[in-house]
């Protein structure tokens, strides 16, 4: 199968709900999308953690902090 761009697909759901659809028609495998596997790979895990000294200024923040009594 030919690879589709993100913009082909948009535009299929856009044509779609313009004729009526409330849903497109047909799906497209993610491997049909040129670099949008690449695109998703990069993005972060819905849970995931970071270091305090990763979080600009949060060691201080903390710091400053009352102690509880």
């Amino acid at each position: 199968m030919a690879q589709a761009s993100l913009v082909d697909a948009n535009q299929v759901y856009f044509n779609a709900v313009r004729n009526g659809a409330t849903k497109p028609s047909s799906t497209v495998a993610i491997s049909d999308v040129d670099g949008l596997q690449p695109a998703l790979d990069g993005k972060a895990a819905s849970t995931h953690t970071h270091e305090i000294a990763d979080v600009n200024g949060l060691q201080a923040a903390l710091d400053s902090k009352q102690d509880a009594a």
